[in-house]
């Protein structure tokens, strides 16, 4: 293999986000205060196999690796999550009381009758 270096990561959060990109494929959002890294977790990877087999790793590698001393991820959930958006509830009020309204009753004759 043929390889080059095109950086040195100094930056403690340089390299923190490096080895989140390296494991994940997409720059994180982590935060570092002091030693210690906030990794803000996206509520996307809870569907990720991936994901649940990197996130040890990629902790252990950022201690291990680097200058920080504990990794906190941070998952966050909001009332957003739950509520409906404006668009979907329209649709629904709409789907709702066109189940309301009575069928017309041509509907309802049989196949020859008139």
């Amino acid at each position: 293999y043929d390889y080059k270096i095109e950086a040195v990561l100094e930056d403690l959060k340089e390299k923190a986000v490096g080895l989140g990109a390296l494991y994940m494929s997409q720059e994180m959002d982590i935060e570092i205060d002091g030693t210690v890294a906030r990794v803000n977790v996206p509520l996307e990877f809870n569907y990720s196999q991936h994901w649940l087999n990197t996130k040890a790793q990629l902790a252990l590698d950022m201690l291990k690796y680097t200058e920080l001393i504990e990794v906190l991820y941070v998952e966050t959930y909001t009332e957003e999550l739950v509520k409906p958006d404006s668009e979907e509830e329209e649709q629904s009020e709409a789907e709702e009381s066109d189940e309301s309204e009575p069928e017309d009753s041509e509907e309802l004759e049989e196949p020859g009758e008139e």
